[in-house]
């Protein structure tokens, strides 16, 4: 089966047994077939919304997708949901929660949700079996039954669905996530502080937030539980399994003095350690003034551009209206490498929940729109606060990536009818391990030089090594040599290289330029 991004498809789906058809909405990215009809995300991050498709037929309504004139007596509707089955016994206790997880089939098609709501079908009266595919995250398996069949009509106008998930693991894991606008001199900015119970076990933590020592004040807009000083504090937490909660805080922007310039790197982190292993979020940003207000980031945020095998990328699109009117519609538009797996594409944050719907194209689903339409985005003059927007999603590789792999990444923001204005490109190089890092200043610590750089076939290395490997950006290992000071690359297409050099328990990584091609 071949899987899209979707979230909300707006479609008829025919039911193979009785061909009875259904409407329906989720909130996940493993949607139905998309053969005639562009797919549609909405994501609801908790705020009550209520989008109109363009037929006008359906409506979208916290998290349910319902008809305009809903009316019980002559519509059908089966509703979907996943919940933490604590005990195990297969039953919906009445402690027992909904989490944002889980897959399964209708008529062969694949719906995977990230909402307590569910899926909610309206449609035709009829028989429908809906049959559990997966849980939606590791070390969780099904404790109910497999495959439900319902049957709504004038008798039973409603079916809840419920699929039962049990933990195979104890494993506490909640993860910290830090968004915000644009960091422009001068300023005030909104921040948001995310924290979602990755793991499998009610989880009670403190999630910790140490903003720069260089920022002046911070105000919160929730009062902290613990406070270091005003900068440091941390708040105590009690998360289910998947559940998500926010904590808003504002700050102003240094502007430009004598101590602090443009360029300069500003550091928020937020942690949450729960004694075996310690889940960190760095959320650095460079002070702007006259810069681009529209760019991308991506965490991990190393001045290397590293990442390790398999760790899960995070990134933020950012825009601000810089025009001398508001903007009614905002799109912006994302191609996702794919080296990424679609399956774990998650919207994290957005400045504007309740105008967001997200779209993949139907004949290359990695190209992704964020639509903002009715956002009626204020110009930075008028309000320069308001004038901004952002949207923070997270994506994992595919498995079995070679080290040396880069993803590169690159956004399209689009006010109204204007020419797209295009971000920086973000990459990552994906390596099995990081190289040595100072303790003192967090420094990339590198222990050789490589020259030239670029070169047109052969590289040196200015001290002793074990080993040296070549590998294309695509991961590919094209040479390699062993106690050598030098690596020949000639005969190699011209481009872009990563050298992975070895010496005793050090490793170092170099991306590197082959100029031209030697016979």
């Amino acid at each position: 089966m071949k899987y899209s991004i979707s979230i909300i498809f707006i479609a008829m789906i025919s039911v193979s047994s009785s061909a009875q058809t259904l409407g329906f909405s989720s909130f996940g990215p493993l949607p139905g077939k998309a053969e005639n009809s562009r797919s549609r995300i909405y994501y609801n991050l908790g705020e009550t919304i209520i989008n109109t498709s363009e037929d006008g037929k359906l409506r979208f309504n916290n998290g349910l997708l319902q008809s305009p004139n809903y009316n019980q007596s002559e519509t059908f509707e089966a509703q979907v949901q996943f919940y933490f089955d604590e005990n195990g016994n297969g039953i919906k206790d009445d402690l027992d929660r909904y989490v944002r997880q889980g897959s399964f089939l209708l008529d062969d098609d694949q719906y995977r949700l990230h909402s307590e709501e569910g899926v909610s079908f309206i449609g035709e009266a009829g028989t429908y079996q809906f049959i559990f595919e997966d849980a939606g995250a590791e070390d969780w398996s099904l404790s109910s039954e497999e495959s439900v069949s319902v049957t709504i009509d004038d008798n039973n106008q409603y079916a809840l669905v419920e699929f039962g998930l049990s933990p195979d693991v104890s494993l506490s894991c909640v993860q910290p996530y830090i968004a915000s606008g644009n960091f422009r001199c001068c300023t005030n900015r909104t921040y948001t502080l995310s924290a979602i119970n990755q793991g499998t076990v009610i989880d009670d933590q403190t999630v910790w937030l140490q903003v720069d020592p260089r920022i002046g004040e911070v105000i919160y807009n929730t009062a902290p539980d613990m406070v270091i000083d005003s900068n440091y504090v941390g708040w105590n937490v009690s998360l289910y399994p998947s559940e998500k909660v926010d904590f808003n805080f504002s700050l102003k922007v240094p502007c430009i003095d004598d101590d602090i310039t443009v360029g300069e790197l500003f550091k928020t982190i937020a942690w949450v350690d729960n004694g075996v292993d310690r889940k960190e979020f760095c959320y650095e940003q460079e002070l702007r003034c006259a810069y681009d207000p529209n760019d991308k980031l991506v965490n991990p945020n190393r001045p290397d551009s590293l990442a390790l095998l398999g760790q899960q990328l995070t990134y933020t699109l950012r825009f601000q209206n810089t025009g001398n009117d508001y903007a009614e519609n905002v799109v912006v538009t994302d191609t996702l490498s794919e080296l990424l797996d679609l399956s774990t594409f998650k919207i994290l944050d957005t400045s504007h929940p309740d105008v967001l719907t997200v779209e993949n194209n139907k004949d290359n689903p990695y190209i992704i729109d964020f639509r903002f339409d009715n956002i009626f985005l204020l110009d930075s003059t008028t309000n320069e606060e308001a004038s901004n927007g952002h949207v923070m999603f997270s994506i994992s590789p595919i498995d079995g990536l070679d080290i040396g792999t880069e993803i590169n990444n690159t956004g399209f923001i689009y006010f109204d009818f204007n020419p797209a204005v295009v971000t920086n490109t973000t990459g990552t190089t994906y390596v099995d391990m990081f190289p040595t890092v100072s303790t003192d200043n967090q420094e990339i610590l590198t222990f050789t030089k490589v020259y030239p750089n670029p070169a047109d076939g052969i590289f040196y290395i200015d001290t002793d090594i074990n080993s040296i490997k070549a590998y294309t950006i695509e991961g590919r290992l094209i040479r390699e040599v062993y106690n050598s000071s030098s690596i020949d690359l000639s005969g190699n297409p011209a481009g872009n290289y990563i050298l992975k050099i070895t010496k005793g328990e050090l490793v170092q990584y170099e991306k590197i330029i082959l100029s031209h091609t030697q016979n």
